[in-house]
């Protein structure tokens, strides 16, 4: 809130951040990802047999990912929308 972020701000608002790169494969309704760069280094254990497996659907412009079964509950789906044009600092 405000001009500038407390530093407790910024770390409260770090910790919500997911952010992994590297790469995926598409089989049906699965999503295999692998993952050579993260955030949370927990997350690369066992590279390169890191693999995580998704179910997906694609509704209009929108995604639905369900997570791997082992996932802790409350973090096994996710819905994520296609956006066109340029983000807007602080928009939806």
């Amino acid at each position: 809130a405000g001009e500038e972020m407390t530093e407790a701000e910024m770390v409260g608002a770090y910790m919500t951040l997911t952010a992994n790169s590297g790469r995926y494969e598409v089989s049906g309704n699965e999503l295999t990802t692998r993952a050579y760069v993260a955030k949370d280094p927990n997350y690369m254990g066992d590279w390169p047999e890191n693999a995580y497996t998704y179910t997906f659907r694609i509704e209009d412009e929108t995604l639905h990912l369900n997570w791997p079964s082992d996932w802790p509950p409350g973090a096994r789906k996710g819905t994520f929308r296609k956006v066109e044009g340029e983000p807007v600092p602080g928009g939806n």
